[in-house]
């Protein structure tokens, strides 16, 4: 940091720069208070050492004119003077600001002793104005964040409630539709065609509201005592409906119970079922296996394999391309978000010989940071 010398006597700075260059501070020399002035328009300073005696600006005219500057209203100034006359003098010193007078000759190392605890302050003082600007920062940072949680609220109750009731109202008068006695067959198919793809459209949202909330907060659990082979048919049953031609086999060993949150549950099975479906071939195996600390589900398909590369990224989100076109490239990973969300770990894997596995070791119990406090 820089220290200011000012004096018109090319001696006098020369000797006061000698002694003051152990403290390895940048030492800026002027010889006129006009030269300090300028110096001080161009360059921060930590210190002023300021001749009082000085023609055309003597020292008390020079740091009449610094304290006319905001930004220099409270920089520290030692006037240096060969002799102090009276205490009126040393009264307007102090009056403009001045931190201390020394007299002329000075011992070196009392003054060195005393520019060392300026330099001192002003580190401590800056590191202060850092800490202040940082917790300022991180304020602001903060109330941003919230503005943006709260934005994402807002967009979350917009798809859950302005998306999906006019989405509910087409998928139930499309059913209406094709029910009707008197609709002909190509009236029923039309209906069935519109309801099918309102309820993709329904699964969408409810992949796009489970991505932001997965991001804010992460998604919230309804933990149940249930039994997971019961939780595992409903899904089963839906999607063996849906594709008539492939069949689900379920395997079930041991105790299935614990606690989970049902409706996440199904949508985990349901998600990895009907991926099975899309990209697998032939029938689909859907084990639970019961061990002495959670449940171990399979979901097994053949076919095609994932390719290695495209393995390793299967479970982040927008992964569109990995398993094909569809979609928005969101279920898998909202199926992990769940997944982890139980305490649970997921695993795939994939290879030509062996088809598709995804494994999921589900803990009978929710974890420590679950449990209402």
């Amino acid at each position: 940091m820089r220290i200011l010398l000012v004096d018109d006597n090319a001696a006098n700075l020369v000797a006061l720069q000698a002694v003051l260059e152990p403290l390895g501070q940048e030492l800026v020399l002027a010889r006129s208070g006009a030269e300090a002035l300028a110096q001080l328009s161009s360059q921060e300073f930590a210190l002023v050492l300021m001749d009082v005696h000085m023609p055309v600006l003597d020292g008390y005219q020079t740091v009449e004119a610094i304290r006319k500057r905001d930004q220099l209203r409270h920089l520290p100034v030692v006037f240096v003077t060969a002799i102090l006359k009276d205490d009126q003098s040393a009264a307007r010193g102090y009056s403009l600001g001045a931190v201390d007078f020394i007299t002329k000759p000075y011992v070196p190392e009392v003054i060195r002793a005393k520019v060392g605890a300026f330099v001192m302050l002003y580190k401590h003082n800056r590191e202060l104005q850092v800490q202040e600007r940082r917790l300022a920062d991180e304020q602001a940072a903060r109330a941003a964040a919230e503005r943006a949680t709260k934005t994402m609220e807002d967009f979350i109750a917009i798809l859950g409630h302005d998306l999906r009731n006019p989405l509910n109202a087409i998928m139930m008068m499309a059913e209406q539709h094709g029910m009707r006695s008197d609709a002909a067959d190509e009236c029923r198919a039309m209906g069935e065609r519109v309801s099918r793809s309102a309820r993709r459209m329904n699964r969408l949202i409810g992949d796009l509201v489970d991505f932001a909330r997965s991001r804010h907060g992460g998604i919230a659990l309804d933990y149940q005592p249930v039994e997971m082979a019961e939780l595992a048919r409903v899904p089963v049953e839906e999607l063996q409906t849906l594709h008539p031609r492939r069949h689900i086999e379920l395997h079930i060993a041991g105790d299935l119970h614990g606690e989970w949150d049902p409706e996440r549950v199904n949508q985990v099975v349901a998600n990895l079922l009907d991926n099975a479906f899309k990209y697998g071939d032939g029938s689909i195996d859907l084990s639970l296996e019961g061990r002495p600390r959670d449940v171990v589900m399979r979901v097994h398909n053949a076919g095609s394999p994932i390719p290695p590369d495209k393995l390793e990224h299967i479970f982040e989100p927008f992964a569109k391309g990995l398993l094909g076109p569809r979609g928005l490239g969101l279920g898998l990973y909202i199926v992990n978000q769940i997944v982890r969300a139980h305490g649970a770990h997921i695993e795939a894997d994939s290879n030509a010989n062996a088809g598709t596995t995804f494994t999921i070791e589900w803990p009978r119990h929710p974890p420590a940071a679950a449990l209402p406090s």
